[in-house]
């Protein structure tokens, strides 16, 4: 399994797809929930909401978007994602 901090904006979805083999597949993953594809509007819209309330001290500011390129046998999707993320965020 591999996972890459994806942009926002969806400029490098053309690069992360070319790391998947035909044996895997990809999935995305923002705010702990999975997207079969980059919810590009979405998170675009989100970090121009963020910015601005992160310098004020009002948002955490990560709204990172994972790409999970992983084994079609793993299914990826099934594991808890926002568990594990708000693990991580918490420092736990």
């Amino acid at each position: 399994m591999r996972v890459i901090i994806s942009s926002n904006d969806g400029s490098d979805r053309d690069m992360i797809r070319s790391l998947v083999t035909t044996d895997e597949g990809v999935i995305f993953v923002h705010r702990g929930k999975v997207y079969q594809e980059q919810p590009i509007l979405l998170t675009a819209l989100t970090q121009l909401w963020t910015r601005p309330l992160s310098k004020m001290g009002l948002a955490d500011g990560d709204e990172s978007v994972l790409a999970v390129v992983a084994q079609r046998r793993c299914d990826a999707s099934r594991l808890p994602w926002n568990e594990m993320l708000n693990r991580a965020g918490s420092g736990k």
